[in-house]
């Protein structure tokens, strides 16, 4: 028996929408091309149907590319003018660099005024009438770069009080303090130097004491499992600077008589200037942040030829290989 085919145009179709959701899925803000009206890049199908020349119809294509990018149709963009062989990537959930390059709007800034001035020159089309490649003048004035980060904050090394002698007096102290309703004072004497530290500790505090006001519950949790970590062996055990104390999930009931394991935790503490206190995680992130903010962006060699933009023929369509 003859089954028949499916329909060229119908996979085609599947293959853009499959596009179109793979982008949008992973666009924290976008505009989606489907609820536009597609911009056309050959001149067979506008109005204009005086570019017939290769030079005309790359140029035409190249103009098109930009108003994608201007407009935010970053889904038409992918679409119509990423690389083929990041296409394939697509059809297997994965997005290449043009995604990378374009995927927020000071990003797409960048390659817009690298486009444009690719624009303004004539390109070399090569014997086959299949690769234009236009070369870019250098800038009159190098862009800022609107990539770069703000310098990340720095932590107040300023001298913190807290809770005197081992971590297991420690943390009965800290009970003491949330039953006596002096969770204000648990917070200043328990919590990490990273938060404590932070420029903006004032309001982050201002906001977990309304916040722990508002849901008396978390206070009611957070002296559990203070007490938990008492009764284990390894509080008793802490020594040097760092101690990091395991607790059993407790049992809950799921209804009709069932009961659940909730999983287990793990708590880790450390000796700052002679007070334990919760473990500092504030302060690496914010030092993660100023690495990554003193580093410079990746050379445009990275993603191919820095100083040319190419662009290659499939039937009337033209597409990006390099940009």
């Amino acid at each position: 028996m003859i089954v028949p085919r499916e329909p060229a145009c119908h996979r085609v179709t599947v293959f853009r929408m499959t596009i179109r959701l793979l982008i949008l899925a992973v666009l924290a803000t976008g505009t989606s091309s489907s609820a536009q009206t597609p911009l056309r890049q050959s001149g067979k199908e506008t109005a204009d149907s005086q570019v017939t020349t290769p030079e005309q119809n790359v140029q035409a294509a190249m103009k098109d590319a930009i108003a994608r990018l201007k407009s935010g149709d970053v889904v038409g963009f992918i679409e119509f003018y990423a690389p083929v062989d990041e296409l394939r990537q697509a059809r297997r959930g994965r997005l290449g660099k043009s995604y990378e390059r374009i995927r927020n709007p000071p990003a797409a800034a960048n390659v817009i005024n690298r486009l444009e001035r690719a624009s303004g020159t004539t390109p070399q089309i090569n014997i086959g009438g299949f690769l234009a490649t236009f070369t870019i003048p250098p800038p009159i004035e190098e862009p800022t770069d609107p990539l770069k980060s703000e310098p990340a904050p720095e932590i107040s090394q300023e001298p913190l009080s807290g809770y005197p002698g081992s971590l297991a007096e420690a943390l009965q102290a800290a009970v003491v303090d949330i039953q006596a309703d002096r969770t204000e004072a648990m917070i200043d004497r328990l919590f990490p130097r990273g938060e404590l530290g932070h420029p903006e500790a004032a309001l982050r505090r201002k906001q977990l004491i309304t916040r722990l006001t508002q849901h008396p519950k978390m206070i009611e949790q957070m002296q559990s499992d203070l007490q938990a970590i008492l009764r284990t062996q390894d509080v008793q055990r802490a020594s040097g600077n760092n101690a990091a104390i395991s607790v059993r999930g407790q049992l809950v009931s799921t209804g009709r008589g069932r009961q659940m394991r909730l999983p287990d935790r793990t708590f880790h503490f450390e000796r700052v200037e002679g007070f334990w206190r919760f473990k500092d995680s504030t302060s690496r992130l914010v030092e993660t942040q100023t690495k990554i903010a003193e580093k410079a962006p990746p050379p445009l060699s990275e993603f191919g030829a820095s100083n040319v933009v190419i662009m290659e023929r499939f039937g009337d369509r033209w597409r990006f290989l390099e940009f």
